[in-house]
């Protein structure tokens, strides 16, 4: 059993983030994790409210979903992201060994949330369960349709792009599945 923690009980003071460490893949992760008085766990799951897809992207696994009418969640996300930021460019020095700006740390952070878009990345294969028990793969959404679904937040991680030049910083992330959810 996991647990997981409804976006509305999520105190964001309560991540903390370690240093940049290598993966079994030689990708550098700098773990978070979820601190309260009676836990401690790695690899935190947030479950997300009802959101409406905006669209998916089957090349990128990119589903970008509407938060305009769930204003709580996409102040807790918008908290989190600037709390991760911060983290890191008062830690710049450990973490990344370079005496970055904050502006250059912000530029190289990859948001979750970009204004009224939350963007999840999600594999093709990933299940869709749907109301009546059916199961459906998630390039079968459609913009519109209403979902919720537990994202697996693992780390930050060190992205360099092919040109080789500069790095981004990106939540790494997880879907493993999705909820249609019918009004």
């Amino acid at each position: 059993m996991l647990l997981t923690i409804p976006y509305q009980t999520l105190e964001v003071g309560r991540i903390h983030m370690s240093g940049f460490v290598p993966d079994i893949k030689g990708r550098l992760i700098a773990p978070l994790s979820y601190c309260d008085t009676s836990l401690d766990v790695e690899d935190f799951i947030l479950l997300s409210p009802p959101l409406t897809v905006l669209d998916y992207d089957m090349s990128t696994g990119r589903l970008r979903l509407d938060v305009k009418d769930q204003k709580q969640f996409a102040t807790k996300v918008t908290t989190m992201q600037q709390y991760i930021i911060s983290t890191i460019y008062l830690h710049r020095m450990n973490f990344l060994h370079e005496d970055f700006s904050s502006a250059d740390i912000q530029t190289m952070f990859q948001v979750l949330l970009d204004g009224d878009a939350f963007s999840v990345f999600v594999y093709p294969t990933t299940t869709v369960r749907n109301t009546d028990s059916a199961v459906s793969h998630i390039q079968r959404l459609k913009a519109g349709d209403r979902i919720r679904f537990p994202v697996y937040i693992h780390g930050i991680m060190i992205v360099y792009p092919p040109s080789g030049k500069g790095m981004r910083l990106r939540i790494q992330h997880n879907v493993p599945y999705v909820w249609k959810i019918t009004d």
